[in-house]
């Protein structure tokens, strides 16, 4: 529904799942963000240690692009969510991989 009747909140929701996912690996590690730059943070640390995060970085910038606009062509269409709908879904898979398979370097 959030497609069709409200892109820019679909895309956030998107951005937000895979932040959570980010988040859930590197808790796994002992690591966590900071409330000043965690979003960068986050980002930071999850492509220093896998590839398969690169899109959250492109996730994360226009996210903050719809969350703070300079203009009236900052908006999302439903086409736009829905491919960012398509790469949060592939960040949450590879964060539950990587938390199920118990591979990750644990941080003291």
């Amino acid at each position: 529904m959030l497609l069709e009747d409200d892109p820019v909140t679909a895309y956030t929701t998107a951005y937000d799942a895979a932040k959570h996912a980010g988040m859930a690996v590197l808790a796994e590690q002992n690591l966590r963000a900071t409330s000043a730059g965690g979003h960068v943070a986050i980002e930071r640390a999850l492509n220093a240690q896998f590839p398969v995060f690169k899109d959250y970085r492109r996730l994360r910038q226009r996210r903050n692009e719809l969350d703070y606009p300079t203009s009236a062509e900052d908006f999302s269409s439903s086409e736009e969510s829905a491919r960012a709908i398509t790469r949060a879904e592939a960040i949450v898979d590879a964060a539950e991989q990587l938390i199920t398979q118990k591979v990750l370097t644990t941080y003291d």
